[in-house]
């Protein structure tokens, strides 16, 4: 991991050093593109594939972890009411069928809703979704990423165990990380 401060700014910018574990941001861009931004960060109106063209895909795309429930499952029904190509993170078969379901029964719906299977502390599962994507936008990439998945641990600091603080550092810090 390395840490270092980003210009004009006095907090510090952490990367993390994980080789073997490919991005969804490193899979999905296009080849030879750069990114927008010289930290290496996205916003949801830019892509690497459409800043050298100007060009649009037919379908604007984003994937959202933590999809299931909550604003990750508001977020991923409102995009594809409004049209986009959402990979909707989740966890379970259960949760897959039940998002896709919510998402067609929409009758506004002009997108599609694509569910994944993302645990976002497996490596395997994030390289399987990276390459899913992949195949689906190509050269276009990602319009955006919605790091939504997390977990909280409650209570007074000397009462959690440390497998669940470690639990929570790796999916909402680690996690999120690993899947940019």
């Amino acid at each position: 991991t390395r840490l270092s401060m980003m210009p004009g700014s006095s907090r510090p910018n952490v990367r993390a050093s994980a080789e073997s574990v490919p991005r969804v941001s490193e899979v999905c861009r296009t080849p030879g593109a750069r990114s927008p931004s010289p930290h290496g960060v996205m916003s949801m109106t830019q892509s690497p594939g459409i800043q050298a063209s100007h060009r649009r895909a037919a379908r604007p795309a984003v994937l959202i972890t933590g999809a299931s429930t909550g604003l990750g499952r508001a977020c991923a029904i409102h995009l594809v009411r409004e049209g986009w190509l959402v990979f909707a993170g989740v966890r379970s078969e259960r949760d897959a069928r039940a998002v896709e379901s919510d998402a067609r029964q929409d009758a506004g719906a002009k997108g599609e809703l694509v569910p994944v299977m993302l645990d976002v502390t497996s490596a395997k599962q994030i390289a399987d979704a990276a390459e899913l994507i992949k195949s689906r936008v190509g050269a276009d990439g990602l319009r955006g990423l919605v790091n939504n998945a997390g977990v909280g641990v409650f209570g007074p600091a000397e009462f959690v165990s440390i497998d669940d603080w470690r639990r929570q550092f790796e999916i909402n810090l680690f996690g999120q990380i690993a899947v940019t």
